[in-house]
């Protein structure tokens, strides 16, 4: 079951790093839920999610995205990943990294 995990988390991440953003889109069901961060409004269902993440290279660019080991329980997992981007407006180097469950 990790090999599957691995191959999500794997297509999220090259489809940012590649601004592939269906790409992305590809690893939410119909029916899925998306928070940016815990304290997000969540954008619920796949039309929410994909206006989400099409805007995102407006703002972002040079996009680098690697992930940790994945650690699953049942239909469960976690992985720590980190996400390195420039923001195209001022240039600045932006990052996130999370350790989610999916």
């Amino acid at each position: 079951m990790n090999s599957e995990y691995r191959a999500l988390i794997d297509t999220f991440g090259k489809g940012g790093s590649a601004a592939m953003w269906d790409a992305i889109c590809s690893v939410f069901t119909e029916d899925a839920v998306f928070l940016e961060t815990p304290f997000s409004t969540p954008d619920r269902g796949i039309a929410a999610i994909r206006a989400y993440w099409k805007d995102i290279p407006l703002y972002q660019a040079e996009t680098d995205f690697s992930s940790g080991e994945i650690y699953a329980a049942g239909p469960w997992f976690a992985t720590e990943f980190r996400c390195t981007f420039r923001r195209r407006r001022t240039g600045e180097t932006g990052r996130c990294a999370r350790g989610d469950l999916l």
